[in-house]
C-alpha cells in the first residue's frame, strides 16, 4: 500500500498573498493622499478667512478715522432751535354756571364743539349748567361761557395768545359736552353741528337747529320746532297736543315719532323713504319731487298741525300704550 503524503510549503502559500497585500497597500497610500490634501484644503480655507476677516476689521477701524478728519475739517455751525409749542392738559376738566333769570326769558345755547343735554330745572328762574371739556396735548380746552344780557351760553375755544384773536383748527378729541337745567317757562334755543342734542322734561318751547347731529326729544310740555340735516330724530310727543304748529324735520335722516292715546293734531308727512305707521295714512305720490311722496294723518280732533318731513330718511309713527295702574281696578 502506498500512502500519500501531502507536505506544506509555505513559499507558495505566500506566494499566493502577494496580490491582495499589494492592493491593501495602494489603498492605503490614495487614502494618505486624500487626507493629506483635505487637510491642505482646510488650512488654507482658514488662511483665506483669516485674511478676510483682517480686511474687514481693518476697513471698519480706519472709517472711523476719515470721518473724523472730514469732521474735523469742516466747521460747525449752530442753529437756533424754535421755542417748543405750549404743551396743554390732556386730563378732561369739568366747570359750571349758576344764574338767576328774569321770568319768561328765553335761553340760547350754542356749542359747535360738543353734545348737549337738557334736563328740567325746576319752578325758580335759576339757570345751572355743567360742562366737560376735553382737549389732547397741543390744542386749547373749549371752555364755557355765558352772557347775562342776551341769556345765550357759548362754548367757545379761547385765542392762541391774548389780543391775538387767531383760532387753531379743531384737534381731534378737542370737544365740550354740556349738560343745562332749564327751569320752567323759559323757552330754550339749541344749535350744534356734529353733536348729540338730547332733551327731557322740558317745560316750554324748543327749538333746535344741528347740521347733522342726533335730536332725541321727549316729553315736552311746550311746542317743538326740531331740524337737523343728515341726523335722525326720535320724538316722544307729551300725552296733552300743544295749540301751536309744530315741525320734526330732517334734510337725509329717519324719523320716528310716538303720540299718546289722546293726543290731538293734524300731521303732514313727507318722504322718498318707507312710511311705517300704527295709523291709518293717505298717502299722495309726487313723481319727479324730493321727498317724492306725502301723507297725511288725523289724530284725535285734528286740530292742532304738526309737519314731519324728510327727504329720504323712513318716517315711522307709533301709538303708545296706556299705561293701567292695578291697584285702581
Amino acid at each position: 500500500m502506498v500512502r500519500a503524503v501531502t507536505q506544506f510549503h509555505p513559499t507558495v502559500t505566500l506566494s499566493a498573498l502577494s496580490p491582495l497585500i499589494g492592493c491593501l497597500g495602494k489603498f492605503a497610500g490614495s487614502a494618505y493622499l486624500v487626507i493629506l490634501g483635505f487637510a491642505k484644503f482646510v488650512r488654507a480655507s482658514l488662511l483665506t478667512l483669516t485674511c478676510v476677516w483682517l480686511l474687514i476689521a481693518s476697513i471698519g477701524c480706519a472709517k472711523p478715522a476719515v470721518s473724523q478728519s472730514i469732521a474735523a475739517s469742516v466747521p460747525v455751525q449752530t442753529v437756533p432751535l424754535a421755542p417748543a409749542p405750549a404743551r396743554f392738559a390732556d386730563e378732561p376738566t369739568r366747570s359750571a354756571i349758576k344764574h338767576t333769570l328774569t321770568a319768561g326769558k328765553p335761553i340760547n345755547v350754542v356749542n359747535e364743539f360738543g353734545e348737549v343735554r337738557v334736563r328740567f330745572g325746576g319752578f325758580s328762574h335759576v339757570l345751572e349748567a355743567t360742562a366737560v371739556a376735553q382737549a389732547p396735548i397741543g390744542s386749547l380746552m373749549p371752555v364755557m361761557q355765558f352772557d347775562e344780557a342776551s341769556a345765550t351760553l357759548t362754548a367757545k375755544l379761547p385765542p392762541i395768545a391774548p389780543g391775538n384773536g387767531g383760532m387753531l383748527p379743531l384737534a381731534e378729541g378737542q370737544r365740550i359736552d354740556i349738560t343745562l337745567f332749564i327751569p320752567e317757562k323759559h323757552d330754550l334755543a339749541i344749535r350744534t353741528l356734529r353733536g348729540l342734542v338730547e332733551v327731557r322734561g322740558l317745560r316750554a318751547n324748543l327749538q333746535v337747529r344741528s347740521e347733522s347731529g342726533d335730536l332725541l326729544v321727549r316729553s315736552i310740555t311746550g311746542a317743538l320746532d326740531i331740524e337737523t340735516g343728515s341726523g335722525l330724530i326720535e320724538a316722544a310727543f307729551a300725552d296733552q297736543a300743544i295749540p301751536a304748529a309744530q315741525r320734526v324735520v330732517t334734510s337725509t335722516g329717519a324719523i320716528s315719532v310716538s303720540f299718546g292715546p289722546a293726543y290731538d293734531a293734524a300731521l303732514s308727512l313727507a318722504t322718498s323713504g318707507l312710511f311705517a305707521t300704527e295709523y291709518s295714512l293717505n298717502v299722495t305720490p309726487l313723481p319727479g319731487a324730493e321727498p317724492n311722496k306725502s301723507a297725511s294723518v288725523t289724530l284725535g280732533r285734528g286740530v292742532n298741525p304738526i309737519e314731519i318731513r324728510s327727504k329720504r330718511g323712513d318716517v315711522r309713527l307709533f301709538r303708545r300704550p296706556t299705561f293701567i295702574d292695578a291697584d285702581s281696578h
